[in-house]
């Protein structure tokens, strides 16, 4: 019921947070199960989110065991289809409880359910893909030994930031794993390294790679995918190939840490300009009401959160909180003020609207004023970056 009532509204917010979501393909979207989702793990349960709201069929999701010890966590997160898996650093005493986990698994396979699983296990900021651990190829294999005829499809999910907003996001499906596709005649060991391989070897062609080895280097990466108005598969090595060859010849140029995206051409950048102010009238309610709030939210999870890998997340979360807070106190502000509720519902609907076009206004101001931002030097470095995007 609660999963059934939050996706349109996350569904919604993601329209505000996010500049555009793409899709390789969006055929997986209508699939049925029994289908376990194999998903690269980059920005903690906001990976999750994007995925699991845009499947017709509901999903289940594999989360962190320590995140439901207190009764109230657990209930909550049930009904949003969460299921608890435990990982040697929660405590050995807890990993008995991954058998229960995988039966509930194979149980939601049974009536042709889908469960998403991050197969790299723990969540890192970054776009490299990191060594896969065996819950994935262990629930897999046990559901087939089950006679469960379980598909396995690789996701792969980028960002051009983990930290601004509005952001893009791209989401890759691979091609189906299944039984048949794997010698049956081996160890159990043989098996889920099998498995891995397989799943390894389509991740790593839907994924960004990165270079998390360098905060430089992954800036101007992520400005790289940013610029990037459309993918292609066979463009994820020249994109790679380019954020390498640059670091080499510019590695000494700095970026102001909040740069996410930049006008560069004297064309986009008056274009950007103009579209800014187009889009600043409709924008100005949500500006009055809703972006204090926002500035709130952002400060106090900064100060929570600021380094963690969950910052993305909680923001999410938080901005999405304070603008369900904001609708109910739009309406009846509106109906106090006239008395009248279809006036009331209408103020709704306005406030609905400004906060879409402040999306708008956002993208475009953020385009020009972050080119104002830079120096010369790195203007030059960025221009040589992007020439060819």
């Amino acid at each position: 019921m609660l999963y059934s009532i939050v996706k349109p509204i996350i569904r919604f917010a993601l329209l505000i947070f996010c500049r555009k979501i793409y899709f390789n393909t969006k055929k997986y979207l209508a699939d049925s199960g029994p289908l376990l989702l194999a998903v690269n793990h980059p920005n903690s349960f906001f990976d999750a989110i994007v995925i699991g709201v845009h499947f017709k069929q509901p999903v289940y999701f594999l989360a962190r065991g320590d995140a439901f010890h207190q009764k109230w966590q657990l209930q909550l997160l049930t009904a949003l289809h969460c299921i608890p898996v435990y990982r040697l650093r929660e405590g050995k005493e807890y990993l008995h409880l991954n058998e229960s986990t995988f039966e509930k698994c194979r149980k939601i396979f049974s009536k042709g359910g889908i469960v998403l699983i991050f197969s790299e296990g723990l969540c890192e900021n970054e776009w490299d893909l990191r060594p896969l651990k065996k819950g994935t190829a262990r629930l897999a294999s046990g559901s087939w030994e089950q006679n469960i005829p379980l598909k396995i499809l690789p996701v792969g999910i980028n960002y051009d930031s983990f930290r601004e907003i509005p952001k893009k996001i791209f989401i890759n499906f691979g091609n189906y794993i299944r039984q048949n596709e794997l010698d049956s005649n081996t160890t159990d060991g043989q098996m889920h390294s099998a498995i891995n391989d397989k799943i390894k070897s389509q991740l790593l062609q839907l994924c960004f790679h990165g270079l998390p080895y360098s905060r430089t280097g992954n800036q101007y990466f992520g400005l790289l995918l940013a610029n990037a108005d459309q993918f292609q598969r066979n463009s994820f090595e020249d994109l790679q190939e380019k954020a390498d060859s640059w670091l080499t010849n510019n590695g000494h140029v700095s970026l102001p840490p909040n740069l996410h995206q930049v006008s560069l051409s004297k064309e986009d950048q008056r274009k950007s300009f103009w579209e800014a102010l187009f889009w600043l009238p409709f924008s100005l309610p949500a500006l009055a009401a809703y972006y204090p709030l926002y500035r709130l939210c952002k400060k106090l999870v900064q100060a929570k959160a600021g380094k963690s890998v969950h910052y993305d997340s909680i923001l999410f979360g938080g901005c999405t909180f304070f603008f369900l807070l904001l609708q109910p106190l739009v309406f009846f502000a509106g109906y106090w003020i006239t008395k009248n509720w279809i006036f009331a519902l209408l103020c709704n609907l306005v406030m609905v609207g400004s906060t879409l076009t402040l999306t708008k206004f956002m993208i475009k101001w953020q385009r020009f004023w972050n080119f104002k931002s830079l120096q010369s030097e790195q203007r030059i470095s960025l221009q040589r970056l992007l020439q060819k995007q």
